[in-house]
């Protein structure tokens, strides 16, 4: 039996799970455009399993999907910064089987590993989660070596570009007096009352265990919609006040 979740990402086999299948098939047909686009995501909002839903379609239609998150290098050095990014995407592509023995200490060489996983892998999309947490000293230069990339796709298979953050990070980027040409921003919403219904109908269905439309409302209203407090306040009622 599925259960409310209250830590992490959501697995559908697990847990009750809201699909967002308009704002997936969004994600989807940006990602076929081949567009490098902006994701803005509220703390809690559900990132994370957007990502994976998203993800579990790439998979299976000829992309290599590889996730990465920026969340605390905010203060590394630019020598540093470099070497996390080769961690970070090296650890990722070894998971889905692809090797490189380049190693990454400046933009310039950030190419030269694309380059090489490329012939290993298929259309690749690269997801940068907490973008915003990029060192000031690297933002630049890194936002124009993407652009680079954008351009010459003809030696690599960087596909589709994903930056997410929990501010604009559209703002972020054109602050950085970056070329790069942000024109596509997808934001992931809290949950609107009729998806908390549609997420407590799947434990009905299942269990059995009714919620009054008052109580369903009160949920909604308390927790504003966020995907985690609304899992929370759900499992405490089914767990703590049955």
């Amino acid at each position: 039996m599925r259960i409310f979740n209250t830590s992490g990402p959501c697995d559908p086999d697990k847990h009750y799970t809201v699909m967002r299948e308009e704002l997936v098939a969004k994600g989807q047909w940006l990602v076929e455009q081949g567009r490098y686009f902006t994701i803005f995501a509220p703390r809690q909002a559900g990132k994370t399993t957007y990502f994976q839903l998203l993800f579990r379609h790439l998979a299976t239609h000829g992309y290599t999907p590889i996730w990465i998150s920026f969340e605390g290098l905010k203060t590394l050095t630019r020598e540093r910064f470099y070497t996390a990014l080769h961690h970070l995407l090296q650890r990722e592509f070894e998971q889905q089987g692809i090797h490189s023995t380049q190693e990454i200490a400046d933009v310039f060489d950030v190419q030269l590993y694309l380059e090489q996983v490329s012939s290993q892998a298929q259309a690749i999309v690269l997801v940068i989660d907490e973008f915003e947490d990029i060192p000031d000293v690297v933002l630049s230069e890194l936002m124009h070596t993407l652009r680079a990339l954008y351009q010459k796709r003809d030696y690599h298979k960087l596909h589709a570009l994903i930056l997410v953050g929990v501010s604009t990070v559209a703002e972020l980027v054109l602050s950085s007096a970056s070329p790069f040409n942000v024109v596509d921003e997808l934001r992931i919403p809290y949950f609107t009352l009729a998806q908390v219904e549609e997420l407590i109908a799947q434990h009905i269905t299942e269990t059995g265990q009714l919620f009054e439309d008052e109580v369903i409302t009160a949920i909604y209203e308390n927790t504003a919609g966020q995907p985690g407090l609304v899992c929370a306040l759900c499992q405490y009622l089914v767990t703590e006040r049955v």
